[in-house]
């Protein structure tokens, strides 16, 4: 092989190595953040949207984050008025910029409307535009259609019987071409939608006014101009929700959420695959004996199936990121939880393009207090590695590595002389030392300690009057 061929082989499965290893980042400050959705973006990093109470305005406002391939902030966008508002999905578009969809308390027509904001590719402002009438309104999911419009599902009080699932068609300037809605007497919402392979538009969710139970997973094929196709539910006499749904190559869906019908559980991860006409295939169920479910699905490029959510039953806190890779049968091929002590819940995820996974949500057992945003990037066996914390300026930023021999690497970079301290605990939650306390220079430091035993531990960082949670492995 020719020695230039050669290296450049090498760098590139260098580079495609680094890639796909694992990381996770935490984006917050003082107050409540939680990241909805997350999508790889065409230049390899990521595109994030939720809720924030910590950057701009008082209340609770929509953020747009964009990160580079190591999740590393590239800039960070705010967005709403006085009152509450929240992105709910984001997607690229084709000209690069990003479009948002959520729910505006600060504008509009009534007491809560449809919020989209169309971005450029840094994020600029290009337009917003709301949807709704004089009661409530609020959009979940929202995907580009072939002409460049946008398709969008979520949930009305303002038109149709009770509340219903809302489903909106928008030309690329965000003007409603035509709106729908679906329901009965009683209550529904749209969670998902895509358009399908032949034109049309399929919409997830759940309904209250039919099915056999309280809750039903509501499934609404619509053609072109968003009639009605048909409509399935899928349940029992519980509760049985459905928040993602994808087609898959033989013109079927792939559908998950959660239920309490069917399962092991209080409530159960619950999966169903249909069709072309929305029969059911299979059906199966996943968790423990506590609460489980899932809020994201996406189709590998093999046909397999990357779902995320929450856990109760596994992991080390009260509530647990819970991701797991499945057969195109259903079959789990691994699942893994992340957390802490305290509270943690998945979102949304989405496979990779160097094969790994990106996922996100929010934690209350690391970051900066409060609940933080989390992304976790992982390799394709669900494996994130490395852990770091990101703040904006005038904040500590740090990282926390585990060395041979037992070895701890604390690297600190702080903005200002600032005194901190440090204390580690067991998974039990029982204290076991504080190898930092005292006060240092602005700069950047390197301090390094060693454990005793291998395994888990969680730590307090104290910088001035902000206390960091987080944990490491000692292995």
């Amino acid at each position: 092989m020719d020695r230039k061929i050669f290296i450049i082989t090498l760098v590139l499965f260098l580079f495609s190595s680094i890639l796909s290893a694992g990381w996770t980042q935490y984006y917050g400050e003082i107050d409540d953040e939680t990241g909805f959705f997350v999508q790889q973006t065409l230049d390899g990093g990521y595109i994030l949207t939720g809720h924030t109470t910590s950057w701009g305005s008082e209340q609770e406002d929509v953020f747009l984050i964009k990160t580079n391939q190591a999740g590393d902030i590239s800039w960070l966008k705010t967005f709403g008025g006085v009152d509450q508002d929240e992105g709910h999905s984001v997607q690229q578009c084709s000209d690069e910029g990003y479009i948002i969809c959520g729910q505006t308390y600060s504008y509009g027509a009534g007491n809560a409307d449809v919020y989209l904001i169309k971005t450029d590719e840094c994020g600029n402002l290009c337009w917003t535009k709301t949807i709704g009438g004089i009661n409530s309104d609020g959009g979940h999911g929202i995907r580009q259609t072939s002409d460049g419009g946008f398709i969008l599902t979520g949930i009305t009080s303002s038109y149709g019987s009770g509340t219903d699932t809302y489903l909106v068609k928008t030309d690329s300037l965000g003007n409603t071409q035509w709106s729908r809605y679906f329901g009965g007497s009683d209550m529904e919402f749209g969670y998902s939608v895509l358009q399908t392979q032949d034109g049309g538009y399929i919409v997830c969710g759940g309904t209250c006014s039919f099915g056999a139970g309280q809750w039903d997973i509501y499934l609404i094929k619509t053609d072109q101009n968003g009639n009605a196709v048909w409509t399935k539910t899928y349940g029992d006499t519980g509760t049985d929700i459905g928040y993602s749904i994808k087609q898959t190559s033989d013109c079927g869906y792939i559908i998950t959420g959660l239920t309490d019908s069917y399962g092991a559980g209080l409530k159960d991860v619950y999966l169903i695959k249909t069709d072309s006409c929305g029969d059911s295939i299979w059906a199966k169920t996943y968790g423990g004996s506590e609460n489980d479910f899932t809020s994201s699905i996406d189709i590998t490029p093999s046909g397999n199936f990357i779902v995320t959510g929450v856990t109760n039953s596994y992991g080390a806190g009260s509530s647990d990121i819970y991701l797991l890779y499945l057969t195109s049968s259903g079959n789990p091929i691994w699942t893994k939880t992340f957390g802490g002590i305290n509270a943690d819940i998945g979102i949304c995820t989405q496979h990779t393009a160097e094969g790994g996974f990106i996922l996100t949500g929010a934690t209350e057992s690391f970051g900066s207090g409060g609940s933080d945003i989390i992304l976790i990037k992982t390799d394709i066996n669900g494996v994130a590695v490395e852990e770091s914390v990101i703040s904006p300026p005038n904040q500590i930023n740090y990282s926390i590595k585990s060395l041979d021999n037992n070895d701890i690497s604390l690297e600190l970079s702080l903005p200002q002389t600032s005194d901190i301290r440090l204390d580690i605990y067991d998974v039990s939650g029982r204290y076991i030392s504080t190898p930092l306390d005292g006060s240092y220079t602005p700069g950047i430091h390197n301090i390094s300690f060693n454990m005793e035993k291998q395994g888990v531990y969680f730590f307090n960082l104290k910088f001035n009057q902000s206390t960091h949670q987080g944990k490491f492995t000692v292995i």
